[in-house]
């Protein structure tokens, strides 16, 4: 078993709260599978991948930790196996060192899982140069690690090849692609990576007709065109191949086999070829494009971007990337009715473009004022530096809501880690994949799972004793929320799920909230509202499907909990706070219920205390929690609440 401790990282100044010692690492990635036993039936776990090791979860006990299982114990490179669909082998050493143990999973998502598995496993080689302490700690298996091991190690481990990057300037740039288990990277001749292709990400590749060494890798919308000259041979320590450049990795020798024009076309079929065989390995297809000449790739890439509309707004940010380490490069973001577009403002060239249809949500990270991610399905994110920051994450909100992109939500955490399926599916969809899930969960739905989860933590930290460590409830409270956000749209919980057990969940999520911001509780001000700021995107998920809907007016609390949030000073749970009273107030489902919005506006609506705190915040006098500095008049704040309650 591994052991490991970790802090997390939570940024709170001036509070020791949530920063104990002893919370846990997050997990880069969660994968529901099955484990396959040849003698008695499989049985359901969550797969959670992290940097050194993974750990399987049961889902039927809380998500309870059953088996926790280290990267450096692992004798070869797990692969997905072709005639067994959705399944995958992983092979240990067993800690005798004689023998392998193997564990077989099955996955509807194999793929997805194999290439984060994959991604993690081969950092960690790198990294920690576990194939050391293998071989040495396990002679026998010394051979098996090493056919796959790290990139400095071995000649056949990971093809690499000397190449030129075509620049969309037409220049071109020097640069190594080597390929790995779970992508093709691109490094500098000092072995420093600066871009990631994951075979899962690429839609196909291609190969220039009128030169021999072109070949054009397409993923995200757009070609990236290199020119293969050689290959490189990697061997340890640099060995008599050739002078090293970086990494270990050395330069072909010019009397080498594939040097020359000959040598140059046969480099670029040895590098797809290489491609192809990783992709292979983990289940992804591999596809081949037509040929394309040079001059033609060049015409397309300059007309990238032409047809995509007006801008309706635009944002001066910045940008990091590995090809400009320790600074970021100056970026123009455009929103059109259908793209996110990025542009150079040196040259008004585009050099990016993603449909608004494709973003999965807006990370608004609470560490930085100026730091925005944008997640989109296919896995893929990109960050940016704005002093616009909020402006440009709501321009982005109306926008994709404009293009019937109505599920993306605003929040502070990256779902990485917190899906159980890749983002491109939902969790309250009827298909095929999903009725996997449905399987896994004992006949329920993956939100009743995670409704409960958050439900039976909240309650536990209610009903909590002084003398309890309420922190790491309150942490376990806070990873069941982010659960939930994550795998449940901002449309809301499916209209499926039994009202019964939405209603029995919501007051104990509520009472929860109204327990951080009692006074004189276990946690200061600002930890308490920032947990409310996340647990609030929960509750508006719940109160946006119908069971919902009606439960939250029966709710002995609710009125209370409304006129706490609404005075919190958390920046971000307030904006929740209002937007969660919104939806009290707004039938969100077909057939709309009037009477049921007429009863929950008159209620909460109706409260001074509730209409005060919204009208301050509307006509953006004072604050919420401290009142006007100049009062409106009474007839100007009853006219305001008359005429809010009336629509």
């Amino acid at each position: 078993m591994l052991s490991i401790h970790n802090q997390r990282n939570n940024n709170m100044n001036g509070s020791n709260v949530l920063t104990a010692s002893s919370s846990p690492p997050r997990p880069r990635a969660r994968f529901v599978v099955t484990k396959l036993r040849s003698w008695r039936t499989g049985y359901q776990r969550i797969l959670c991948l992290y940097d050194s090791h993974f750990t399987t979860l049961d889902p039927e006990s809380h998500f309870r930790e059953t088996n926790s299982f280290a990267y450096r114990d692992i004798a070869r490179q797990p692969v997905a196996l072709p005639n067994e669909p959705n399944c995958f082998l992983i092979e240990f050493v067993n800690v005798t060192g004689q023998h392998v143990d193997k564990l077989k999973f099955r996955c509807e998502y194999c793929r997805e899982l194999l290439t984060e598995f994959l991604a993690l496993w081969t950092s960690f080689l790198h990294n920690f140069h576990a194939n050391a302490n293998v071989s040495r700690n396990h002679p026998s298996l010394a051979n098996n690690f090493v056919s796959v091991a790290a990139t400095n190690t071995n000649v056949s481990a990971y093809p690499t090849f000397q190449c030129h990057r075509l620049r969309r300037t037409g220049s071109r740039v020097p640069c190594l692609l080597r390929a790995l288990p779970h992508a093709v990277i691109e490094c500098d001749l000092n072995g420093n990576v600066l871009q990631v292709y994951r075979y899962l990400h690429i839609e196909q590749v291609g190969f220039t007709v009128d030169d021999p060494g072109g070949i054009v890798v397409h993923t995200t919308g757009r070609g990236r065109v290199f020119f293969v000259n050689a290959p490189y041979n990697m061997v340890a320590g640099g060995g008599s191949r050739g002078p090293i450049v970086g990494n270990g990795i050395v330069e072909a020798s010019p009397s080498a086999p594939n040097a020359g024009s000959n040598g140059v076309g046969r480099a670029r079929s040895d590098l797809a070829s290489a491609m192809k065989r990783s992709a292979d390995q983990i289940g992804v297809p591999f596809v081949v494009g037509q040929g394309i000449m040079l001059d033609s790739w060049l015409q397309l890439r300059a007309e990238l971007g032409s047809d995509c509309g007006e801008a309706i707004c635009s944002y001066r940010v910045t940008k990091p990337t590995r090809r400009h380490v320790g600074t970021t490069i100056l970026r123009t973001l455009f929103l059109t009715p259908k793209y996110i577009v990025e542009k150079d403002p040196a040259t008004g060239t585009v050099v990016s473009l993603r449909s608004l249809s494709s973003v999965f949500v807006v990370v608004r990270l609470r560490e930085s004022e100026t730091e925005l991610c944008i997640e989109y399905k296919d896995g893929q994110s990109r960050t940016y530096y704005s002093t616009e920051r909020d402006a440009l994450a709501c321009s982005i909100l109306d926008a994709c809501a404009s293009a019937d992109n109505v599920s993306v939500g605003i929040t502070e955490e990256k779902s990485d880690g917190h899906r159980l399926t890749p983002r491109d599916i939902q969790t309250n969809t009827s298909n095929a994949k999903v009725g996997f899930l449905e399987n896994m969960f004992a006949g329920t739905s993956v939100e009743v799972s995670l409704l409960s989860r958050l439900s039976h933590a909240a309650s536990l930290l209610t009903g909590a004793e002084e003398s309890t460590n309420k922190k790491n409830i309150l942490d376990d409270v806070l990873e069941a929320a982010s659960e939930f956000n994550a795998n449940v749209p901002t449309s809301g919980v499916s209209p499926l799920v039994d009202k019964k057990t939405v209603a029995s969940a919501l007051p104990t999520i509520i009472s929860v909230m109204l327990y951080l911001l009692s006074p004189g509780g276990s946690f200061n001000r600002e930890v308490s509202e920032k947990s409310c700021a996340t647990i609030l995107q929960s509750v508006y998920r719940i109160v946006r499907c119908q069971a919902g809907f009606q439960a939250i007016a029966e709710i002995p609390d609710s009125i209370k909990f409304f006129e706490s949030i609404l005075k919190i000073g958390d920046v971000f749970g307030i904006f929740w706070s209002v937007k969660l009273l919104s939806a009290v107030v707004t039938c969100s489902y077909d057939p709309r219920d009037r009477e049921q919005e007429f009863v929950n506006k008159q209620m909460f609506l109706g409260r001074p205390d509730i209409y005060q705190s919204l009208i301050s915040l509307m006509i953006g006098v004072g604050t919420a929690s401290g009142g006007w500095d100049e009062y409106p008049t009474k007839n100007y704040v009853d006219t305001m609440s008359t005429n809010v309650r009336s629509h």
